[in-house]
């Protein structure tokens, strides 16, 4: 520890300042009265839970000029740092999820439908297959919390027959996604949970993508009087979604690549373009198509 260092008020004080008071328990002795001398160090509780800045102020409200190698010594000394030991920041690696086949991935979400009542919200449950882009199950509730969705997915599990091993969940960090009931039931089926990283959305896109499907629809009122009314009109129009064409499955619909019926679908079109380009090939200079 440095035995202090020495500056001389207008009044005739002296004041040592010990480099190791600051937030710990090793302060300097402040005292109101009398000479101070370099060698002054002690354990003084009025000032040793001082900031650094505090400290600064209250010494020269007494009339103690301090210039500023106060704080060249505390930060040489390691005293200007945190009040306690500071967890560092998590680092939580890019989820990446390769879809193979249906139920091989899921990823699901909770958005807020507006309703008639300002600043009242209901809660749309929707999981996703990744591989199809499937509606897997829905649910609309006036709440949000782990049991829903655990109540959501023990259905859509037992359902589709899920097998331990088969099938990775993909998520957020929501309360209800990381709820002690909804990860019990996850592990009792065998289903290996996936997480985004903390605050970023993005590592969710499919299923912040859906929602803005259902929200930005035509016929979407933007909002419902009642859960019965929202249920009402979600039901068709989930209905309509898994039979119309998907960008991000090459335009098949989500039921046709979700039952695995991709093949003779894709003869009709390969059909037609073959007989086309039978009949007019100058229209086609890099080959068949």
């Amino acid at each position: 520890m440095r035995s202090g260092f020495l500056q001389t008020s207008p009044r005739g004080f002296a004041l040592a300042v010990g480099s190791s008071f600051y937030r710990s328990n090793r302060t300097l002795q402040v005292l109101l009265q009398g000479t101070f001398t370099p060698s002054v160090h002690a354990h003084a509780g009025r000032t040793q839970a001082h900031q650094a800045d505090a400290l600064f102020a209250a010494l020269r409200s007494r009339g103690l000029w301090v210039t500023s190698t106060f704080y060249r010594v505390l930060r040489a000394d390691g005293e200007t740092g945190e009040r306690r030991a500071q967890r560092a920041p998590g680092k939580h690696a890019v989820p990446h999820l390769l879809a193979d086949r249906p139920h091989a991935r899921w990823s699901w979400d909770i958005s807020k439908l507006p309703t008639l009542e300002p600043r009242r919200y209901l809660n749309l449950y929707l999981i996703l297959d990744l591989y199809s882009r499937y509606v897997i199950a829905w649910m609309i509730s006036a709440k949000e919390n782990g049991a829903l969705a655990k109540h959501l997915f023990h259905r859509a599990l037992t359902c589709y027959d899920i097998r331990g091993g088969q099938l990775t969940v993909h998520q957020d960090r929501g309360a209800p996604m990381i709820a002690e009931t909804y990860r019990d039931l996850l592990a009792a089926f065998g289903v290996e949970p996936s997480y985004s990283r903390p605050r970023l959305s993005n590592d969710n896109a499919v299923s912040e993508s859906m929602f803005k499907t259902v929200k930005y629809s035509p016929g979407c009122p933007g909002r419902f009087a009642d859960p019965e009314e929202a249920r009402a009109w979600t039901a068709p129009f989930i209905n309509h979604y898994q039979q119309r064409p998907h960008e991000g499955i090459a335009f098949y619909t989500p039921a046709i690549v979700f039952h695995g019926r991709i093949e003779p679908i894709y003869d009709r079109p390969q059909g037609a373009l073959d007989a086309h380009f039978a009949a007019h090939p100058e229209r086609y200079p890099n080959g068949p198509p």
